[in-house]
């Protein structure tokens, strides 16, 4: 396999076919002609049972910004930065999670965090977004969708905060297994970067986060 016939020909065989064959091949030989093998290759795959087929993919986008404000904790990726000031949000407004969700929310598509975790609920007044990760996996899988890989940038200022975090971040690693561990995945492509003194980014009014994921079908 694959098998290729005359179409008159196998029709005719079919015709004059009686009891059990093997396949097409063995009708065909047993009524017209012995098949002739010809050399195949890897790539012409046989296509037979759901399996044989290749997984399907999805791509997901998410982008979230928070503006600093006093008497918050600065929490990314689910792990406390020391920094004195946090971000403003009804939850615990971790915008590299939220980016997070909302790339996968739109992989799979449905609505993005807004949707899902209205911030007019005070259910959601305070609540770990690392939680909220956890419900929208569950809409992953419910898909039947699983993590294949997943990236994100975090777009802060000043340079020297920019280190600090990237060092929490990425240099002890709590950040990226964290964020890992929740999407089912080996590692986190994660990085840190300055806006250059631009926008609001850049006057330290803020932080922006960006990710990118990769969804695979299950089976």
């Amino acid at each position: 396999t694959p098998q290729g016939f005359y179409t008159e020909d196998l029709r005719r065989a079919y015709r004059l076919a009686k009891g059990e064959y093997a396949d097409d091949s063995a009708v065909y030989a047993a009524f017209c002609r012995p098949p002739r093998l010809c050399a195949g290759g890897a790539e012409n795959r046989k296509l037979t049972f759901a399996a044989d087929f290749p997984p399907r993919y999805a791509v997901g986008e998410g982008f979230d910004c928070h503006a600093f404000a006093a008497g918050r904790k600065l929490v990314l990726g689910g792990v406390e930065i020391p920094h004195d000031r946090g971000l403003l949000g009804h939850s615990d407004a971790d915008v590299l999670t939220h980016a997070v969700m909302d790339a996968l929310l739109s992989a799979v598509g449905e609505g993005d965090i807004g949707v899902q975790f209205p911030d007019t609920d005070p259910a959601y007044r305070g609540i770990s977004s690392m939680l909220l990760l956890e419900r929208v996996m569950q809409i992953v899988a419910r898909k039947g969708r699983r993590v294949e890989s997943l990236s994100a940038v975090l777009m802060a200022e000043k340079k020297e905060h920019a280190k600090m975090w990237f060092k929490a971040l990425g240099g002890l690693g709590t950040t990226a297994e964290n964020l890992a561990a929740a999407v089912g995945i080996p590692y986190v492509g994660l990085s840190v970067t300055t806006l250059e003194g631009l926008g609001f980014v850049g006057r330290e009014e803020g932080i922006c986060a960006r990710a990118s994921v990769l969804l695979r079908e299950n089976g």
